[in-house]
């Protein structure tokens, strides 16, 4: 028989799904916050269950799972590594959720750029450019990323002055440029001499070659060390058998 409301009405399996996702919202907004790990464990199991058990319902999943994430997004740069380790497995196991993917809820939110005011605080950055690679390797673009998107937000990051930040970033973009090649240069300053001379770019832009199997500045410059070497080498040779023939000459080396 249908299950009754404090009211007498029956109750819907829509009805109750959206009353427990409510209610877990509330629940998470509040645990999802929280500086202590057991507790941020306890409203990630939390979260995992009702999502299964609110599943038939795709707008209640939806919309736990939006709040929910925006909550665990900050906690990826929290200053307790086990913290942040623990916010971004929680995001990696909502994205991989049968539940959850077909939504495509994850990955575009992940790609929305960080707040100008946001940008300073380095470990949520990193974090969250790491979790962009994550997603990218589990998912490539199935899951809502677009290369336009990921070059966007990291854009701030090739000039941060945090150089962890700056490194999570070079990760990223050559990993990107391995499966999208050129889609990826179109969202980069043009290749010349004078970019070169911004580290990052340099280093950018020698991964680049090496992955199309263009010889490097590194490797030009060392093949034409070892053809100078081979000159000179060749060079000295010819003037030891010179100096050898004047001495014969001269009878100074007897036969």
């Amino acid at each position: 028989s249908a299950r009754l409301s404090d009211s007498g009405h029956p109750v819907s399996a829509d009805h109750s799904s959206t009353a427990i996702a409510r209610a877990t919202a509330q629940i998470l907004d509040i645990t999802l916050k929280d500086r202590v790990f057991i507790v941020l464990q306890n409203a990630i199991t939390l979260l995992m269950h009702t999502v299964k058990t609110i599943s038939s319902s795709r707008p209640d999943v939806n919309h736990l799972v939006q709040k929910s994430f925006s909550l665990l997004l900050p906690r990826m740069g929290d200053q307790a590594p086990r913290i942040a380790s623990l916010a971004k497995e929680a995001v990696m196991e909502l994205s991989a959720s049968p539940i959850v993917k077909p939504l495509n809820i994850i990955c575009p939110i992940a790609m929305e750029p960080m707040k100008k005011s946001n940008l300073s605080l380095w470990q949520l950055y990193k974090g969250r450019i790491d979790l962009l690679g994550d997603l990218l390797k589990q998912d490539g673009l199935k899951c809502g990323l677009t290369v336009s998107g990921m070059m966007k937000f990291v854009q701030p990051a090739m000039e941060h002055r945090r150089g962890a930040v700056r490194d999570a970033t070079t990760k990223l973009v050559i990993m990107m440029y391995t499966k999208f090649g050129q889609d990826v240069r179109k969202h980069l300053p043009e290749d010349n001499a004078v970019i070169r001379k911004n580290p990052f770019f340099k280093n950018i832009f020698t991964e680049f070659d090496r992955i199309d199997g263009k010889p490097t500045k590194a490797d030009i410059k060392a093949k034409a060390d070892a053809e100078e070497k081979a000159k000179n080498d060749q060079i000295r040779q010819l003037q030891e058998q010179m100096e050898m023939l004047k001495a014969l000459q001269r009878g100074e080396i007897p036969d």
